[in-house]
């Protein structure tokens, strides 16, 4: 079974974002709404943590009462979410409410670390996302994940989902996770992702609710709303944080949401309102209660507070249990009526009692205390506490062997004190700042205050952790409240960075650096890295160092830097004439990335030797007037003329793919001639690797037409030349590249319409010479053009339309997989209505119109060309691969289109545009260098062709023999 692809579990996650955290900004914008008022940032965070898991409660009960009911309520849900931003971005409104702001910018950072963390864990992948989240990092059981996504499975079937697996009961393990993943399930099944994958993503979602969770915390303790994002952005790079998000169990979401709900009800009263207090935590309580039980520890420690609490406030704390109990009573109904007793895990924990049986709680509570007795029941006691403080100290300054690091690992993941890793560090901070501020106490009781009332509430449920747990030993994180954790980490952070910025950033490096050694690598002995995700591991956990830095940074930094990344944005835009040295660097890279096997071990490629290297020294200068195909390959013939001039048979290889190289690149330098005037420039060339295709057309002299025929595009596009010599210079350009391939006859209408509008005769030059190339490929065409049997059918409209919105828009898009496995219809209808609305849209009045009316005009052009030779709707199927060279300019040429919308007014163009983009960048990098091929040691056949002896010699693509007939007399 293949290994889990990044590519398109990135996917899933991002369409888990777009819907799950879209559905709490909706819910925000709604509230404006209705409502018209803007709130605080802390109430709109908290709301937009509390939508998408009331909206996941609600799926379950859906589909518990029929699956069809679920479906159609989770559709509905799916189209309100999407409706509301999308009808958000047309009218751009709220976008300076700092509560809008704040939210959005901590829905980027989850998607960030979200991305960051899957990247992590694909790094060593196995079959399942379930098998990898439970292996990756530790040998850790998969039923936690498995749950939840059988539970889901079973409700969205119509299944009954008692006895689930294993001797467990669907009653035994709350339902939010599940209801979280049905939200989305029915979308992500119809593009075609699996159980799996759908349900392990949305669970990577959902445990990332720490972010949020934590942001707020820290905001209540007294931080910035920088510095708490900052604080949040740091906290990413915590191995514990990383397993918990990865190995989908609900226990940190759980902590996440009891916790948000902690810091509304004792916020102030400018950041949420009184009477919103009691509802935001009852609900949020309820929610997490829902998630994961452990949360009860917490919340019992809450009991206290309650009852000592001033009288205004306890009319807030009923409201709360209120919500509470009704969230909490639909649930206990299912676990006492539907699938009784539902009590499992609290026996396990809390009397020890590990099997089923058919006692009630506290029938088997009275039992196992009875047998255990009160002296050992204290002893037990006092190994929990010893347990939760002091275990696995002794093994924390364990050296680099990978023995070591599973035994770190395994005590950051189960031991309290060790979840902060490098922040615990952050208590020595604690005594400088009472020192520092104990002549500031007024200013600074307020914010004292909720760190003690923080500590307190950590020390409560410890202790009530520590004394309902039965089995000794039995505090560990995983089977407590990941609230203390959470409040742990705050604190630490919170105390870190008031001390001094410095030791902060110095504690993030630190704990960084730990991070990556601990963390990252694999099994010792065990399989290779793959590439790819450890190159997205390592780009993805930049772009978060960098998202912390950024938000880190005094508002003076913060305009600095702005204004040097404005600068960068500018030369995005419209870069100057001469490439920069780094730019050109770069540029190179990437070309030479995608295929680095046609310079690293190069080999012809197919026509490369049967026909223009056997025909360059068969026929001579002849060759340049022997049409193949039916029309003339000049620069080819040029390429297989010089190489028996300048070098031995062995180096030709190298040189024929060289050149393609070289040409290639020439093309890319060619989009940022100051001569064209369009946006984007530096995106247009990255269009040329970026998107997908066999790379059959990349980097040898029999595919370097298609290049080339971009170069026929961008003429028309280009302003006039300013010196004789620049005349010149394009004239020999479109002579040497019209006879290279028929895309002269193709594009002469581009050519005819720049002469038609030019004032100033400029393109009469450039038309006559195109016309005339294209004048006599057309006779050659006709002439001695094969004509193939499937061209003289009768043309089919649909299948057409299927192979075209496949190929240019569903596989570029959203990858291999799921442009195979929709039906039909959908892939027509989907990429046909978005290249009609692409096309459309281009032509729409704008400074840029004529330049998009352009390229959309040549797209057409080359469609109908790759049609008409290609005949797609005669073929027995579509495995993307072939004739995919018919296919690569309108694929590139679309691409275009897209980039030049990045500018676009109506923001919601802009979104989609740029979003698109990112998705075939995303979807594909995993794909991104193209396989090596079979090496047949070219060097070693060279032999024959110095001595001009016959040979068959083995070449690209596989299977393919260069018939060599040997050196012809001279005679």
């Amino acid at each position: 079974m293949p290994a889990l692809s990044l590519s398109s579990t990135l996917v899933a996650f991002a369409l888990q974002c777009l819907m799950l955290s879209g559905a709490g900004l909706a819910a925000g914008i709604w509230r404006r709404r209705l409502t018209g008022r803007v709130g605080s940032p802390v109430t709109a965070v908290a709301l937009a943590t509390l939508a998408p898991c009331v909206l996941g409660y609600a799926a379950f009960a859906c589909y518990f009462i029929h699956p069809l009911l679920g479906r159609v309520f989770s559709w509905l849900a799916v189209a309100a979410v999407l409706g509301t931003l999308a009808h958000a971005a047309l009218r751009r409104r709220h976008e300076d409410e700092p509560s809008a702001a704040t939210t959005r910018r901590l829905a980027f950072l989850n998607a960030l670390a979200g991305i960051f963390y899957l990247s992590a864990l694909l790094i060593y992948p196995k079959p399942s996302f379930t098998a990898t989240s439970a292996q990756r990092f530790l040998a850790l059981e998969p039923h936690n994940p498995e749950i939840p996504r059988i539970f889901a499975e079973r409700l969205y079937l119509g299944m009954s989902p008692k006895h689930i697996s294993d001797g467990w009961l669907s009653s035994d393990r709350p339902p939010l996770q599940t209801g979280v993943a049905l939200v989305t399930l029915p979308a992500l099944r119809a593009l075609g992702f699996g159980y799996d994958k759908a349900c392990g993503t949305a669970g990577t979602w959902f445990q990332l609710l720490w972010i949020p969770a934590l942001w707020a915390f820290l905001r209540w303790l007294g931080l910035t709303e920088r510095a708490a994002t900052a604080g949040s952005a740091v906290a990413v790079f915590s191995g514990f944080l990383l397993l918990n998000s990865v190995y989908v169990g609900p226990g940190l979401a759980a902590g996440a949401l009891v916790l948000t709900g902690f810091c509304s009800f004792f916020a102030d009263g400018r950041d949420v309102r009184r009477s919103r207090r009691g509802p935001l935590l009852g609900a949020l309580a309820g929610c997490g209660a829902l998630a994961h039980g452990g949360v009860l520890f917490s919340l019992l420690a809450l009991v206290p507070f309650a009852f000592l609490s001033a009288r205004r406030r306890r009319r807030q704390w009923k409201l709360a249990g209120a919500v509470f109990a009704l969230l909490a009573l639909p649930w206990l109904a299912y676990q006492q009526f539907y699938e009784p007793p539902g009590n499992r895990l609290l026996k396990w924990h809390l009397a020890g009692q590990m099997e089923p049986d058919n006692r009630g709680l506290v029938a088997t509570l009275a039992d196992q205390y009875r047998a255990l007795g009160w002296e050992q029941a204290a002893v037990t006691r006092a190994e929990n506490l010893r347990h939760l403080l002091l275990a696995g100290w002794d093994r924390l300054p364990g050296p680099t062997e990978a023995p070591a690091r599973d035994t770190l690992r395994a005590d950051e993941f189960s031991h309290l004190l060790r979840t902060p890793a490098a922040w615990l560090l952050g208590m020595l901070a604690a005594p400088w700042l009472v020192w520092r501020h104990f002549h500031t106490w007024t200013a600074w009781r307020t914010r004292v205050r909720r760190h003690v009332l923080a500590l307190i509430w950590l020390g409560l449920t410890l202790a009530v952790w520590v004394a309902l747990m039965f089995r000794p030993g039995s505090t560990i994180a995983p089977q407590g409240s990941y609230v203390a954790p959470l409040l742990l980490l705050g604190v630490l952070l919170t105390w870190t960075l008031v001390a001094s910025r410095a030791v902060f950033v110095a504690l993030a490096i630190g704990q960084a650096a730990f991070f990556a050694f601990i963390w990252l690598p694999g099994e010792p002995g065990g399989a290779a890295a793959t590439p790819f995700p450890l190159a997205a591991t390592v780009c993805f956990g930049l772009a978060v160092a960098a998202f912390a830095a950024e938000s880190l940074m005094t508002p003076e930094e913060a305009g600095r830097a702005g204004a040097r990344l404005a600068a960068m944005r500018a030369w995005a835009r419209s870069p100057r004439a001469r490439l920069a040295l780094p730019a050109l660097a770069a540029l190179v890279l990437l070309f030479f990335l995608r295929k680095p096997h046609a310079l690293t071990t190069p080999q012809l490629w197919a026509e490369d030797g049967t026909i223009f290297l056997v025909q360059a020294e068969q026929l001579g200068g002849h060759a340049f007037t022997t049409p193949y195909m039916g029309y003339l390959h000049t620069l080819p013939r040029m390429v297989a003329a010089i190489a028996p001039r300048l070098l031995d048979p062995a180096w030709w290889p190298l040189f024929y793919n060289g050149v393609a190289f070289g040409i290639w690149l020439l093309v890319a330098a060619r989009i940022f001639s100051p001569r064209l005037d369009l946006p984007g420039k530096p995106w247009l060339a990255l269009a040329l690797v970026a998107v997908p295709h066999s790379g059959e057309v990349m980097f040898n002299i029999t595919n370097v037409q298609w290049i080339t025929a971009l170069a026929l595009v961008l003429h028309p596009m280009m302003a006039a030349p300013q010196s004789p010599g620049e005349r010149r210079a394009d004239l020999a350009i479109l002579a040497l590249i019209a006879l290279t391939g028929p895309f002269a006859i193709i594009v002469l209408p581009l050519f005819v319409w720049r002469w038609l509008r030019d004032q100033e005769g400029e393109g009469f030059a450039p038309m006559l010479v195109v016309a005339g190339a294209a004048a006599l490929q057309a006779w050659f065409l006709h002439a001695t053009g094969p004509r193939f049997a499937h061209q003289d059918q009768v043309l089919r409209l649909w299948p057409n339309i299927e192979v075209i919105a496949r190929r240019l828009i569903v596989w570029p898009v959203l990858g291999r997989d799921i442009a195979t496995g929709l039906p039909s219809v959908a892939v027509g209808l989907l990429g046909g209505t978005f290249i009609t609305a692409a096309l459309a849209w281009a032509l729409r009045p704008h400074p840029l119109r004529l330049a998009r009316a352009q390229i959309a005009a040549a797209f057409a052009l080359m469609l109908a060309a790759a049609i008409a030779r290609a005949r797609p709707d005669t073929w027995d199927g579509d495995n993307l691969d072939f004739a995919d060279r018919y296919f690569f300019l309108p694929r590139v040429l679309l691409v275009w289109l897209l980039v030049l919308e990045f500018d676009a007014v109506p923001r919601l163009v802009v979104l989609a545009a740029r979003s698109a983009c990112l998705a075939i960048v995303v979807v594909h990098a995993e794909r991104y260098i193209t396989p090596a091929p079979p090496d047949y040691n070219w060097a070693a056949y060279a032999e024959s062709i110095r001595r001009g002896t016959p040979a068959k010699i083995p070449t690209l693509p596989e299977g393919w023999i260069v018939d060599y007939p040997g050196r012809p007399d001279p005679r």
